[in-house]
C-alpha cells in the first residue's frame, strides 16, 4: 500500500510540474502582412490573398500605412523593433544597422534566399546574412522603338562607336534619333550614373571608390577622369531632343516617333495613337487655326466651323488625341517598344539598372520556439510568392517589372525580352539613386540637366557633387526635442491637436481675425492593424518613439495631408462628435469608427451651452460640413476655409517644449 501511495505521489508531482512547464501556444489567427508602400494597389493584394487561400488554405490579413512619410514611418517601427505584423513589405531597403534587431535571419532560419537569383541576393547580403528579399525589380535601360528598327532593318548598337554610327545613319534616313526627358532633376542624375555605372562604378574599382567617397575617404578626381565617357556621349548628341518644360516625356516620345527615348523608368510596351510633329500637331490632319478638323462624330463633341467639324472635349477645349474620332488624313501609329541595356564605351559591360521597389521580411519574433507553426506557414506563403504563377499576379500590375525569383520566366511580354539571357546571367547593376540623399540628387541632377541643355559646364557637375557630398559628411540632424517615453497613437493625436491649434491661431492672427481657438480634435487608431487601406487622412497612425525628435523625421508623425480648418461649433456638437467617434463610411465607403482625441486650451471644460472656435480636419465633419459653411461657422478668406498646417504647429510646439512625455503634452 505504501508503495502504491508513493507511486501516486510521484505521478501527482510529475503532473504538477508538467502543468507548470511552458506549453507552446500556437496562434492560428490569420497571417498578417504590413504593406509599407505608399502606392499600394489593392487588386494585387486581393488576388494574392485569394491565391494563398486556394493553394495553402491559409487566411491572410493586410495592414496598411497611409502616413505622409511612409518610408520613415516604417523605419521608425523597424528601428524600435515595433513591427505590427508577421510579414513586412517595404518600398526600399532597410538600414543594415536595424535589420538584425527587427527581422528574422532568412539565411539561417529558412531556405528562402535560395529561391532568388544570386545576383539579386548579393545586393542585399549583410555580412553573409539575408534579412530582406528583393521581390520586385524594375529593369531600367534605354527604351527603343522596335517597330522603327524593324521597318528600316536597323540593328541595336552595343557600344559608343556603334551608337554614333547609328545616329549618322538615322539622319541619312530622315529619322528622329532620340528624345530625352530632362524635366526632373532625377532624370539628369540618373543619366550620369546609369552610363558611368556600366563603364566604371559597377566594376570593382568603381564600387570601392564610391564606398570610400561617400564615407569621406576618397577624392572626386578618379570619378572625374572616368566621367569623360558621359561627356563623349553628350557631345556626340546622342541624347537628342532634350525637354526642359513640364511635359509628358513618355507620351511625347511615342507620338514623335524617335528611335530612342531616355527616361528614368521604362514603362511603355506599345503605342496606338496619332503621330505628332515638332509643333504638336497631328501629322496629316487638317486644322482650322490650332483646332484639328474631324468628320461628323458619333460620340463626344464635334462643333461645325465653316462647314467642317472641330473636336472638343468635355471641358469645351480643342482635343488633340482621341483616336475614336474620324480625322481625315491623320497618321496613326501602332508601334512596339523594347528596352536595351545602358551601353559602356567599349560594349564589354553593358548593363540594365535594377530598381527594387518591394522588399519582403519576416518579423524576428517569429523565430521564437512557440511560434514555430506560424513561422512554417509564413515560409509557405513566401515560397508560394516566389512561384511563377504567383509572381505573375504582381507583374500583371507592373508588366515591365522583373521579379527577382528563380522560377519567374522572362517571356516576350517584357520590354527587355530580347535581353532575357543577359538579365538572367546577371548583367544588371544597382540603382545608384539609393546611394545619395535627396538634396544631392536634386542639386547635381539640375546641373546635369543644365549641361544637357547647354546652360552649364561639364566641370560644374563635379563641383556640385563634391560640395553636396561634403555637406552630407558634415551634416548633423537638427534635434527639435526629446521624448522621454514612447508616445502611443492617442498621445501623438493629442500632440497634433495642440500643433493644429497653434498653427490655426497663427493663421487667424496673420489675417487680422479676432478669434481665439480653444478646442482641437483629431481621430486616431488604437492599433495600426485597425486601419483599412481606403481610409487614410485624417487618422493619426504614428507613434513617436523614445529618443530625439529630428527635423527630418517630422513628416513621419503626420497623418497624411489633412490640414485643420477653423470652425465655430457649439459645445453640444463637440461633445456629441467626440462621444460618437469619427465614422469613415460617408467619406470612404468603409464602415469604421475611430476614437477622437480632444484638447482644450488651459484644460477648460466644454460647456454644451457655449460655442467655441475649433481646429478640426474638415473630413471628420463630412456629414455636417456644408451646414457649418452655410451658417458662416467656418472661418474663410476669399471663399476658402482658413487652414493651418500640422507640420508648422509641431515645429512651433517643439520650440517651447524640449522634453516631452505622456503627461506633459499641454496647451496653455
Amino acid at each position: 500500500m505504501k508503495r502504491i501511495i508513493s507511486l501516486i505521489l510521484v505521478l501527482s508531482m510529475i503532473l504538477t510540474f508538467a502543468s507548470c512547464a511552458k506549453v507552446p501556444v500556437q496562434d492560428d489567427s490569420p497571417i498578417t502582412m504590413y504593406i509599407g508602400l505608399g502606392n499600394t494597389k489593392t487588386t494585387y493584394y486581393t488576388a494574392l490573398k485569394e491565391l494563398i487561400k486556394e493553394e495553402l488554405g491559409y487566411d491572410v490579413e493586410f495592414v496598411y500605412s497611409n502616413t505622409l512619410d511612409t518610408t520613415n514611418t516604417m523605419n521608425q517601427m523597424i528601428k524600435n523593433g515595433d513591427l505590427p505584423t508577421d510579414i513586412i513589405v517595404t518600398a526600399s531597403r532597410t538600414n543594415e544597422e536595424y535589420q538584425e534587431n527587427a527581422f528574422l535571419n532568412l539565411s539561417t532560419e529558412t531556405n528562402l534566399p535560395d529561391l532568388f537569383t544570386s545576383n539579386q541576393i548579393k545586393q542585399i547580403d549583410v555580412d553573409g546574412s539575408v534579412y530582406q528579399l528583393p521581390f520586385s525589380t524594375r529593369l531600367i535601360g534605354i527604351e527603343y522603338n522596335k517597330t522603327l528598327f524593324e521597318e528600316y532593318n536597323l540593328e541595336l548598337p552595343s557600344s559608343l562607336e556603334e551608337m554614333i554610327a547609328l545616329k549618322a545613319k538615322a539622319e541619312e534616313l530622315g529619322l528622329k534619333f532620340s528624345t530625352t526627358g530632362a524635366t526632373l532633376t532625377g532624370h539628369g542624375f540618373n543619366y550620369l550614373f546609369h552610363l558611368l555605372g556600366t563603364n566604371y562604378i559597377f566594376g570593382a574599382d568603381g564600387t570601392e571608390w564610391l564606398a570610400n567617397y561617400r564615407s569621406g575617404n576618397a577624392s572626386i578626381d578618379e570619378f572625374k577622369e572616368e566621367a569623360s565617357y558621359f561627356e563623349k556621349f553628350v557631345e556626340a548628341g546622342l541624347f537628342g531632343s532634350i525637354h526642359s518644360e513640364d511635359w509628358n516625356a513618355s507620351t511625347e516620345f511615342k507620338e514623335t516617333r524617335a528611335l530612342f527615348y531616355f527616361n528614368i523608368i521604362n514603362d511603355t510596351y506599345s503605342y496606338d495613337g496619332f503621330q505628332y510633329d515638332d509643333d504638336g500637331k497631328i501629322v496629316g490632319a487638317e486644322y482650322i487655326g490650332d483646332e484639328v478638323v474631324a468628320e461628323e462624330a458619333t460620340d463626344g463633341i464635334a462643333v461645325e466651323i465653316d462647314g467642317k467639324y472641330v473636336l472638343y472635349d468635355e471641358a469645351n477645349e480643342a482635343h488633340q488625341g482621341l483616336t475614336r474620332y474620324n480625322i481625315p488624313g491623320a497618321t496613326v501609329l501602332h508601334d512596339k517598344y523594347g528596352s536595351m541595356p545602358w551601353i559602356s564605351e567599349n560594349g564589354n559591360s553593358n548593363c540594365y539598372v535594377t530598381y527594387n521597389n518591394m522588399y519582403l521580411a519576416i518579423n524576428k519574433k517569429l523565430g521564437e520556439e512557440d511560434q514555430a507553426k506560424r513561422l512554417a506557414k509564413i515560409v509557405d506563403i513566401l515560397e508560394l510568392m516566389t512561384t511563377d504563377k504567383a509572381a505573375r499576379l504582381f507583374t500583371e500590375l507592373y508588366p515591365d517589372g522583373y521579379v527577382a525569383v528563380k522560377d519567374f520566366s522572362i517571356d516576350n511580354t517584357r520590354l527587355y525580352a530580347d535581353f532575357a539571357d543577359s538579365v538572367e546571367k546577371g548583367y544588371i547593376m544597382p540603382w545608384y539613386y539609393n546611394e545619395f540623399d535627396n538634396e544631392c540628387i536634386v542639386s547635381v541632377g539640375q546641373v546635369v540637366n543644365d549641361y544637357l541643355l547647354g546652360k552649364d559646364t561639364f566641370e560644374n557637375i563635379f563641383v556640385e557633387l563634391d560640395k553636396d557630398n561634403t555637406a552630407f559628411l558634415n551634416h548633423t540632424p537638427k534635434t527639435l526635442a526629446k521624448v522621454s517615453e514612447t508616445l502611443d497613437y492617442k498621445d501623438v493625436a493629442k500632440l497634433q491637436c495642440v500643433a493644429n491649434a497653434l498653427s490655426s491661431q497663427k493663421v487667424l492672427d496673420d489675417n487680422g481675425i479676432d478669434a481665439k481657438i480653444e478646442v482641437s480634435i483629431l481621430p486616431y487608431v488604437n492599433n495600426i492593424n485597425e486601419l483599412p487601406l481606403e481610409v487614410n487622412t485624417p487618422i493619426v497612425q504614428s507613434k513617436i518613439y523614445k529618443g530625439d525628435i529630428e527635423e527630418v523625421l517630422l513628416n513621419s508623425y503626420i497623418q497624411g495631408t489633412a490640414a485643420p480648418v477653423i470652425v465655430k461649433m457649439s459645445g453640444s456638437d463637440i461633445n456629441a462628435l467626440v462621444e460618437s467617434g469619427y465614422n469613415t463610411n460617408t467619406e470612404f465607403g468603409v464602415d469604421k469608427t475611430f476614437d477622437i482625441a480632444v484638447m482644450t486650451k488651459n484644460g477648460i471644460s466644454i460647456d454644451d451651452s457655449k460655442s467655441y472656435y475649433v481646429a478640426v480636419p474638415s473630413k471628420i465633419l463630412v456629414d455636417s460640413y456644408d451646414k457649418y459653411l452655410a451658417d458662416g461657422a467656418v472661418i474663410t478668406k476669399d471663399d476658402a476655409p482658413l487652414a493651418g498646417t500640422t507640420l508648422e504647429g509641431l515645429t512651433m510646439y517643439f520650440e517651447n517644449h524640449q522634453t516631452i512625455s505622456k503627461t506633459n503634452i499641454e496647451w496653455k
